[in-house]
């Protein structure tokens, strides 16, 4: 092999191991929160608050939902909304009205194609003995 055919490859190599440490060290900082893959978006949260039994709307329930500060309350429609959750979190919705069993439900917000989640709460009357 040729003496310049030796510098051009020495030469190639070290400029492509530098090229690709310089790349290694962009994408590996440590002060980077998230990857743009894994970036946390806002998810609104919209539901209504139903009777089981006569599938009505039930109004001025408080939705207590676990990881913010908010515990919205249905209105006459039996609906409530928050726009306070982030993908990729598990939050758990809890119901305690009167004349109605507890109401428990976890919802995870995953990355979807649309950042609202839409859920329907049937709360079971409780038995009168």
């Amino acid at each position: 092999m040729s003496t310049l055919k030796k510098i051009s490859t020495g030469l190639f190599a070290a400029l492509f191991g530098v090229f690709t440490i310089a790349m290694t060290a962009q994408t590996t900082n440590p002060d980077q929160e998230y990857t743009q893959a894994e970036a946390k978006e806002d998810v609104t949260l919209i539901g209504t608050v139903i009777d089981a039994k006569t599938e009505k709307p039930i109004p001025e329930v408080e939705v207590e939902i676990t990881k913010i500060d908010e515990s919205p309350e249905t209105n006459k429609e039996g609906e409530f909304i928050t726009e306070d959750l982030t993908t990729g979190e598990t939050y758990t919705l809890k119901i305690d009205h009167d004349g109605y069993k507890e109401y428990k439900k976890k919802v995870k917000t995953t990355k979807m194609e649309s950042p609202t989640i839409e859920v329907v709460v049937e709360l079971k009357p409780v038995e009168k003995e």
